[in-house]
């Protein structure tokens, strides 16, 4: 792989819509090359060689297979999610252990754990305010993420085999400038986290792409 090609994937990462347009034929390459080599791409004198890497560039086209399966995904939207970031502490996950029998799952109840290797995440109804408050005074909480909200998309069970769901959905949600503070895969289900004034324009978004 040349400098510049290495250079362009890296630039086609950073604005994944550009790389859209140029699958479509709807940008002219002089005038794409030309931009970027202001972005530092390639060199003023090596115009040329750029166009020429972008005439020859592969890329990567959506299978029909992903595709299909998003129009046959299910969405559910759940408001008022408190999502609480604490520091990793033994006592803290043995203590969530027993909080489990307080937590509802056939009410609709929210309670989700995370135990990554510096933090502890817990995802849980606001209105919880007992339980929430009695953990924030006990452990060492990092931060409290508050009126967050909760996307449910399921998938057919054939998605779990197969590539690029996720990371065609996140390149949809970047183009329309869309901030996911949290995202949870329990597969075939992926679970997005936002903030509330997100939840309206993503929704929409995720029923579009089922619709079309």
């Amino acid at each position: 792989m040349s400098q510049i090609e290495h250079l362009l994937r890296g630039a086609l990462a950073k604005y994944p819509e550009i790389e859209r347009c140029l699958q479509k034929g709807m940008v002219n390459r002089r005038s794409l090359a030309r931009y970027l080599i202001q972005e530092g791409v390639a060199k003023s004198n090596q115009m040329e060689a750029l166009i020429a890497t972008l005439r020859r560039f592969d890329f990567k086209k959506h299978p029909e297979e992903r595709l299909e399966l998003i129009k046959h995904m299910k969405i559910r939207l759940k408001e008022g999610i408190v999502i609480l970031d604490f520091e990793k502490q033994k006592e803290l996950v043995q203590e969530v252990k027993k909080l489990v029998d307080e937590i509802d799952y056939d009410k609709g109840d929210t309670f989700k754990l995370v135990v990554g290797s510096e933090s502890v995440k817990i995802f849980i109804d606001e209105g919880k305010k007992e339980i929430i408050e009695s953990l924030s005074r006990r452990f060492h909480l990092k931060k409290r993420y508050k009126q967050m909200d909760e996307i449910s998309i399921l998938f057919p069970e054939k998605a779990i085999e197969t590539k690029g769901i996720i990371a065609f959905l996140s390149r949809v949600l970047v183009l329309h400038d869309v901030l996911i503070t949290e995202m949870l895969t329990a597969s075939p289900e992926l679970l997005l986290y936002l903030k509330s004034e997100h939840t309206v324009k993503t929704y929409d978004l995720l029923k579009q792409l089922r619709e079309h």
